[in-house]
């Protein structure tokens, strides 16, 4: 299937990074309404690179929508549903592996999809429109992140050390590196 990443490498303070979050998610929505039909169904993929901490409040944004944030010392959300599905889950308790199961693979969602639950809330037919559910989801998914993300990251580093560095390679050798 083909999909389209979306990156953006920001490396200012977490003060202004929300705005540019915003800015970016913008950005995504302008180029999807802009683009055709055919170029519209492909999933868009979204990213954030930040070298700072991001804080909570960016976090949060970016869940509800969709945007995958990379930053220093906490492992990226696509991540951690992989690594668990690798093995990880096997550290975590019940409750920790329902939460990667469906909140954090909720959010590792293309921007379209997330447009579909926006459309799907305004009409009253997501259960995300009901009294706040997506707020408490998203604080949900970043606390997951913040707690879970260690025990998985501590597994894969006893257990499967090379896990990502083959993935990688096999990547790379997939488009003819």
């Amino acid at each position: 299937m083909q999909r389209f990443l979306a990156i953006s490498i920001e490396e200012t303070n977490s003060e202004t990074l929300f705005s540019k979050t915003v800015i970016f998610n913008g950005k995504a929505l302008d180029f999807l309404q802009g683009s055709t039909l055919a170029i519209a169904r492909i999933p868009i993929l979204r990213f954030l690179l930040s070298g700072n901490n991001v804080r909570d409040e960016c976090r949060y944004f970016a869940v509800l929508w969709g945007i995958m944030t990379i930053e220093p010392g906490r492992p990226p959300l696509p991540l951690l549903y992989e690594a668990a599905a690798r093995g990880g889950a096997s550290v975590l308790a019940e409750a920790d592996c329902n939460m990667v199961r469906t909140r954090v693979a909720w959010s590792c969602r293309s921007l379209q999809t997330a447009l579909r639950e926006l459309a799907d809330a305004c009409n009253g037919q997501h259960a995300m429109s009901n009294n706040g559910v997506a707020g408490r989801a998203c604080r949900a998914v970043v606390d997951a992140q913040e707690q879970i993300g260690s025990h998985v990251q501590d597994y894969l580093e006893e257990h499967l050390p090379d896990w990502l560095d083959d993935i990688a390679e096999d990547t790379w050798r997939q488009i003819g590196g």
